[in-house]
């Protein structure tokens, strides 16, 4: 078809190295290129490509010859050759998965626990980032020292990687926080966004800040309640107990089996007071026993004397 010339010449559309192929053919006396041709012409191979690579893609995109923008064969006159094009196509390089695992850890301001307690027995979830809705990818619950795993996740995404972050929920299979303002919000704490995460294995631990470390304290208190009172109900008909927790709060009580924590009172909060949390877990017991003067307003102090039906 074409007997002058055939050449074929790199470009480069971002200054560093050729990422931009053009291919020009030209006629001196032979036909040319047929009406309405449409045929492979080339095939690109790419290697080898080092192990650093894994996870990226390689890409077939658009246009760019001639800053057209689009694929052509060629133009003669008035008429334009195009090829059938179904792409851009991309094309993986390695397996495309992430993997996190890491330690949670809440803050305890009460003296001598003021280093970063470990957060067990907490669902931590894995999401992806839209401009539209979020994704849910996983989720999983912390061991005894707060350690957590997502293990082979697919890292695929119209984007390129995930857009990932993480959700810390003060809730497991014996309690959930809420927040006062939204009583069915459970409290969640959420990371920042890690755009376009590359495949591969990493590390995210992560401390709460003081002024979020009480929910996760909470729960780690009710955990400890829970493992105790099951010796008095075997077989608790209502074993996950609500716990709604306010900054604002200025006494604790419980109330319809739901416990009131508050974080406000001049000598220490509740909501890091062992022995206030257990108390009040303690109605739940009396409820359930039947004994239970659950009118709100006894005193909390351990060294008050108190009937057992009004502090448990």
């Amino acid at each position: 078809m074409f007997d002058f010339d055939a050449l074929v010449n790199l470009y480069s559309n971002d200054g560093a190295l050729a990422d931009t192929i053009g291919f020009t053919s030209l006629v001196w006396t032979g036909s040319g290129m047929p009406f309405g041709f449409n045929a492979e012409v080339a095939m690109i191979t790419i290697g080898p490509i080092g192990a650093q690579h894994t996870g990226k893609s390689i890409c077939l995109d658009s246009s760019f010859y001639g800053g057209t923008g689009i694929w052509k064969w060629s133009e003669s006159g008035a008429i334009s050759y195009f090829p059938n094009w179904d792409g851009p196509h991309c094309f993986l390089i390695g397996e495309n998965t992430v993997s996190y695992s890491g330690n949670l850890y809440y803050l305890d301001p009460v003296p001598p626990d003021t280093n970063p307690v470990p957060a067990r027995n907490i669902r931590i979830e894995m999401w992806d980032d839209d401009f539209s809705f979020d994704d849910s990818i996983a989720f999983t619950i912390t061991d005894d020292s707060g350690y957590y795993e997502f293990v082979d996740i697919d890292n695929s995404d119209a984007s390129g990687g995930l857009d990932v972050y993480f959700k810390i929920v003060p809730e497991n299979e014996n309690s959930f926080v809420t927040y006062e303002v939204n009583p069915t919000s459970i409290d969640v704490y959420q990371t920042s966004v890690l755009d376009d995460v590359i495949a591969g294995t990493y590390v995210f631990d992560k401390t709460m800040e003081l002024d979020r470390s009480a929910p996760f304290f909470i729960t780690s208190m009710i955990d400890s309640a829970q493992a105790l009172s099951s010796q008095l109900i075997p077989s608790d008909p209502n074993p996950r107990r609500q716990v709604i927790h306010n900054p604002m709060f200025t006494e604790s009580y419980c109330l319809n089996s739901i416990m009131h924590i508050e974080s406000s009172t001049s000598n220490g909060p509740d909501s890091f007071n062992e022995d206030v949390i257990f108390h009040e877990y303690g109605h739940h017991i009396e409820e359930y026993k039947g004994f239970c003067d659950c009118n709100p307003g006894w005193s909390h102090e351990w060294d008050e004397q108190t009937t057992i039906e009004q502090a448990a």
